[in-house]
C-alpha cells in the first residue's frame, strides 16, 4: 500500500530548533505519537509520503523565524517533507494549506494507475483537509482520519474570549462537516463513533500505542519515600484540588506528592508547597526527567473525574504511566475499555477522604509492584506501534 501522511511532525533536531525560537514549546508528545504513526505504517510494509506543516510554531513574532524553509528527509521507504512558509498570521496557514495540497496532487498523478493508495490525516484542518479531500475524490484514493477528540472540546478548550469563541463556530462547524466525509476513521474512544455517525466497518478504537522495543525501561522505586506522582494540567477540572487534600490527609510522614506541570493552580499549589512539606511542586520539566520520575515513583495517579470532554477522549497518560511499570491509579473514566483495568487500580472521584483511603491502601498492596509489571507488558505486546497501525491497514483492507 502507498500512504500519504499528513500532519504535523519534524525530526527531534528541527523540533529542537523551534523550541529555541519561542517561548512556548510544542507538545513533545504529538511528535512522538506521528513518529509512531509514520514508523508503524512503513514497518508493516506501506511505502510512505509524509508531508507535514512544521509543528506548534507560532505566528511572527511568537515564533522570532520569518521565513521556513522546505526540507526533506528519506528513511528508508519513508519520504517526510516539511513545508516551507512565511510565518504572518493567516498568511503562514494559507501557504501550508496550498503546499500540502500541491504535494498531494503531485503524489496522486504519480499513483494514479494504483488503485491500494491512501491519504492518512492526523487532524481535521478546515482548510487543509477540504483541499485534500476534493482531490482524493477526483482520484479515487482512500482516505482516513485519526480523531483523538471532537473538534468543539479541542478548539474552545481554555478559550475564555466571548469574540474568539464566537469566530471559532465557523471552524468547528466546517471541521464536523469535514470528519463526516473520510472513508476510515482511528478514534480514541468508542463515544465519538456516536457522535458522527459512524459505521462499525469504517471504524477501530485505538486509545493510544507505543514504541516497539525490546529495551523496556524497568522501574526503580525509591525505598527511602513513597512518592505519589502526577504529570499534566494542574487545574481544578483535572482534580488537582481534591488530590492534594487526599494525600494531606495521609499521616505517613514518607509519602509526598510530586506534581509535574503547569495550570491555573500552580500558585496555590506552591503556597500550599512552603507550609506542607508532604506536596512537591516540580513545575514544567523536560520529557524526559518526567520519565525518569515515573520510573522511583510508588503509584502514578490520575485524579481527572469523568465530565463530557473524558467520554470522547481517551486519557493518554494513562498509556505512558502504564508503559513506566509504576503502578497506575486513575479514576473510572468512560473512554477507558473495561480490558485495562485488570492492570490499574480505580481511584474515587471528587472525594478528598475516599481517595485517601484507597491511596493507603493502594501502597499496602503487596502486589502492587507486580500489578505495575503487568500493566507494561500488556502496553508493550498489545499496543506498540507495529501491532496498532497493523490493525489500521488491516481493517481498509478488509473493506476494500
Amino acid at each position: 500500500m502507498k500512504i500519504f501522511y499528513q500532519g504535523a511532525y519534524c525530526t527531534e533536531e528541527v523540533l529542537e530548533k523551534i523550541k529555541k525560537s519561542q517561548l512556548r514549546a510544542p507538545s513533545d508528545a504529538r511528535n512522538k505519537v506521528e513518529t509512531m504513526f509514520i514508523d508503524g505504517f512503513s514497518e508493516n510494509g506501506a511505502e510512505v509520503t509524509a508531508v507535514c506543516i512544521y509543528p506548534g510554531v507560532r505566528a511572527y513574532p511568537g515564533n522570532k523565524k520569518v521565513f521556513w524553509n522546505t526540507t526533506k528527509n528519506i528513511k528508508d521507504s519513508t519520504a517526510i517533507y516539511n513545508t516551507g512558509f512565511v510565518n504572518i498570521l493567516i498568511l503562514k496557514q494559507t501557504i501550508n494549506a496550498f503546499a500540502v495540497s500541491a504535494r498531494l496532487f503531485k503524489w496522486l498523478i504519480k499513483n494514479k494507475k494504483d488503485k491500494d493508495k491512501l491519504f492518512f490525516s492526523y487532524s481535521v484542518d478546515a482548510l487543509t483537509t477540504s483541499y485534500c479531500m476534493w482531490l482524493c475524490r477526483r482520484f479515487e484514493c482512500k482516505t482516513a482520519v485519526y480523531v483523538s477528540e471532537i473538534p468543539s472540546h479541542r478548539l474552545f478548550f481554555g478559550q475564555n474570549s466571548s469574540l474568539r469563541k464566537a469566530l471559532l463556530k465557523k471552524q468547528i462547524n466546517k471541521e464536523e462537516g469535514l470528519h463526516k466525509r473520510f472513508d476510515y476513521y482511528v478514534l480514541s474512544a468508542p463515544a465519538i463513533k456516536e457522535y458522527f455517525s459512524l459505521s462499525e466497518e469504517q471504524t477501530i478504537i485505538m486509545e493510544g500505542l507505543v514504541p516497539f522495543t525490546e529495551n523496556i525501561s524497568m522501574p526503580k522505586h525509591d525505598t527511602d519515600k513513597k512518592v505519589i506522582l502526577y504529570a499534566g494540567g494542574l487545574n481544578a477540572r483535572n482534580g488537582i484540588d481534591v488530590l492534594i487534600d487526599a494525600v494531606l490527609l495521609i499521616e505517613d510522614e514518607q509519602v509526598e506528592l510530586h506534581l509535574y506541570g503547569g495550570g491555573d493552580l500552580e500558585q496555590k499549589i506552591g503556597k500550599i508547597a512552603e507550609k506542607n512539606k508532604k506536596i512537591k511542586l516540580k513545575g514544567l520539566q523536560p520529557n524526559e526527567e518526567v520519565l525518569n520520575a515515573e520510573l522511583s515513583a510508588a503509584i502514578l495517579i490520575n485524579p481527572r473525574p469523568a465530565d463530557e470532554f473524558t467520554l470522547y477522549s481517551f486519557p493518554s497518560k494513562t498509556v505512558e504511566y502504564m508503559s513506566s511499570g509504576t503502578p497506575t491509579a486513575v479514576c473510572k473514566l468512560p473512554a477507558i475499555p473495561n480490558e485495562y483495568w485488570e492492570y490499574i487500580y480505580e481511584i474515587p472521584q471528587n472525594d478528598a477522604v475516599e481517595m485517601s483511603e484507597v491511596i493507603k491502601r493502594i501502597l499496602d498492596d503487596e502486589n502492587r509492584t507486580q500489578k505495575g509489571l503487568l500493566a507494561q507488558k500488556f502496553i508493550y505486546e498489545e499496543k506498540n506501534h507495529i501491532k496498532q497501525t497493523k490493525r489500521i491497514l488491516s481493517i481498509i483492507k478488509t473493506n476494500d
